[in-house]
């Protein structure tokens, strides 16, 4: 039975989610690349049987997480069907696992991946090992501030250094470098890269990868004082003082303006349709209830109002909306818009409340 059945291959793509699939695409499939013991073990795996959780999809891929019964969590990555002429190219999975297994070579830390292959319709995917009670460097990044708890923060910090130093001195560029792309491992106490999709080894340390590098920051730097950045630049080795370190940062920054500017107006609008990663939309009989994950980095437990929080009625909905995109895109302010209420009637609610991430971190004791 094919994956994808010739014809409608971005419809069958956009199916792939049952368990069924998974093991068609895995034990049906004569194409597994990868060391021949780790093929076998993702193969003993499935027949074994697993459950089966979806973790994020788009249009492009999908990823999915694989729990046996031991408890041992693989994930899949799928890569969408590629169109002509783009399928005579190298596969997308295929570049995937090539840079992570460089990287592992390399001794660089990154989740282990196991094995690529191909399915029908030119798609791919490749499949990775979990690493046990892992969390997601910006999950982590925010529960320990929140805990305002010096220890656990100075993990986060060193193992984020510890990665970037590694990379940097063994010459890697990452164009992709966010807190989205790398998961922090408490019991190995490290910091791993989780998609190293277009990292490459340069011939020497380049300016511009350093600038990649610190992309990291540029993301939180609501969030953290220069000193504290320029301090933890010296200590991953992009610069040997701190006074160096500056253009490099400031570099950085104009990159990630240029980029956000270029970007804002898609994320704004997925925004507002409920699309985006960090908000939700509750369609009830007076109207939509758009929920801000900014607040709690994470969605809400449960999509409730709080009491604590301050209702505002603004009239002109264009306004309302241009208040909540502003909050949503500055998380460092005192306040925060966890909840926006589209009413039927053309009112617009918008409830504020006080944002327990606001404030900058000054110092390594402050953090």
């Amino acid at each position: 039975m094919l994956l994808f059945p010739t014809g409608k291959a971005m419809n069958n793509f956009d199916r792939f989610s049952s368990r069924r699939d998974v093991e068609e695409l895995l034990l049906q499939n004569s194409r597994l690349r990868g060391e021949e013991e780790a093929v076998s073990s993702v193969e003993n795996f499935i027949r074994g049987g697993f459950v089966l959780f979806p973790v994020k999809g788009n249009l492009k891929r999908k990823v999915f997480r694989l729990r046996g019964s031991s408890g041992r969590e693989l994930y899949l990555k799928l890569f969408a069907p590629r169109k002509f002429p783009l399928q005579f190219l190298r596969p997308y999975a295929a570049r995937e696992y090539a840079a992570a297994r460089e990287l592992e070579k390399a001794s660089v830390p990154v989740i282990r991946y196991l094995l690529w292959g191909k399915g029908e319709n030119n798609c791919s995917f490749c499949v990775s090992e979990g690493v046990k009670n892992a969390l997601s460097a910006r999950e982590y990044f925010f529960k320990s501030l929140l805990k305002k708890d010096p220890g656990e923060a100075a993990k986060f910090r060193s193992a984020l250094n510890d990665l970037i130093r590694s990379l940097s001195e063994k010459h890697f560029l990452h164009p992709d470098f966010h807190a989205g792309n790398m998961i922090f491992a408490p019991e190995e106490q490290k910091m791993l890269l989780l998609d190293p999709w277009g990292v490459r080894e340069t011939f020497f340390r380049t300016k511009k990868a350093k600038i990649f590098l610190c992309s990291v920051w540029t993301e939180l730097q609501d969030f953290l004082s220069d000193d504290l950045i320029l301090s933890d630049m010296v200590n991953s080795s992009l610069c040997g003082k701190k006074i160096d370190g500056l253009p490099i940062l400031e570099k950085a920054r104009a990159l990630y303006r240029r980029e956000n500017r270029s970007r804002r107006p898609k994320i704004h609008a997925r925004a507002l349709a409920g699309h985006y990663r960090y908000t939700t939309v509750k369609k009830e009989e007076d109207g939509e209830y758009v929920f801000s994950h900014t607040f709690w980095y994470a969605p809400p437990e449960e999509y409730s109002i709080s009491p604590a929080w301050e209702k505002i009625s603004f009239p002109s909905r264009k306004e309302a909306e241009a208040r909540f995109l502003y909050f949503l895109d500055h998380p460092g302010e005192t306040k925060s818009i966890p909840l926006m209420i589209r009413k039927e009637d053309g009112e617009t609610i918008l409830y504020f409340a006080d944002n327990p991430f606001s404030g900058v971190l000054q110092d390594d004791n402050a953090f």
